[in-house]
């Protein structure tokens, strides 16, 4: 069991086994919730878009430029569906 007091501002210092063990580094944040009467923290982990590289399927990689025609041609789509008068 670890143990920190609480500084007069409410600040409490994360005992070194525990930023070790979850990798706690400043800046982290700390979700604080209240089960059972008791104090609950859980680190709040963001993981960087470059962690969710590679992990969808896709048949070939778009640039910015073939996105946004594709974009451009739903747009016009959608908005000549919805009023013809935007046709032409």
């Amino acid at each position: 069991m670890s143990t920190a007091q609480m500084q007069s501002e409410g600040q409490v210092t994360v005992p070194e086994e525990i930023r070790e063990r979850f990798d706690l580094k400043p800046g982290d944040t700390l979700d604080f919730r209240v089960e059972n009467d008791q104090i609950v923290v859980t680190p709040i982990k963001k993981k960087p878009i470059s962690a969710f590289r590679g992990i969808f399927k896709v048949e070939h990689a778009l640039d910015f430029k073939d996105e946004r025609e594709i974009a451009w041609r739903e747009q016009t789509k959608r908005l000549t569906a919805e009023d013809p008068a935007n046709r032409g």
